[in-house]
């Protein structure tokens, strides 16, 4: 049996709750509020530790030039991370739900590859357990953001 489900029911089922919100916004005022954490959240766990990873590198780049702790830095410096952050921010804001759909049909193309056979409430339901939101996954995001951010100031103090 072909599964020839409505996508658009599928995309619903996997954004969870709020979908209709979701899918009407063009602004994300929580990714905006939240940024890398928004996206722990929706259980996009590769794609946070990547920007987990961008966004501290950056901060660090910033600060460790420098050789001074947060509290000593120039007040340029600090304004430059303030623009850092307000920006990485206005750009989740902006720009998360497009990447989170794009996200959605990648992952809805797999599950149908992988049960071609499904009946339309077996797809639902996949989509509904590989999508949403977790807790869990932001203390993932946040566990490996405490071990990244302590590799990242183990490697600058050791090399540079």
């Amino acid at each position: 049996m072909e599964n020839n489900i409505n996508d658009q029911e599928l995309i619903k089922a996997f954004i969870g709750k709020n979908s209709e919100k979701f899918l009407n916004r063009k602004f994300n005022f929580s990714a905006f509020l939240f940024t890398v954490w928004y996206i722990f959240y929706r259980k996009m766990l590769l794609p946070g530790l990547v920007f987990v990873s961008i966004f501290f590198s950056s901060f660090y780049l910033i600060t460790i030039p420098n050789n001074l702790p947060i509290n000593m830095l120039s007040n340029l410096d600090f304004l430059l991370i303030i623009i850092l952050i307000l920006s990485i921010a206005c750009l989740f804001g902006m720009f998360f739900n497009n990447v989170y759909l794009s996200y959605i049909k990648r992952e809805i193309i797999k599950i149908k590859k992988f049960y071609p056979n499904a009946s339309q409430d077996e797809l639902i339901n996949f989509c509904k357990s590989k999508g949403g939101t977790s807790i869990v996954s932001i203390i993932i995001g946040y566990i490996f953001s405490i071990l990244f951010g302590g590799l990242i100031i183990f490697l600058i103090t050791r090399f540079f």
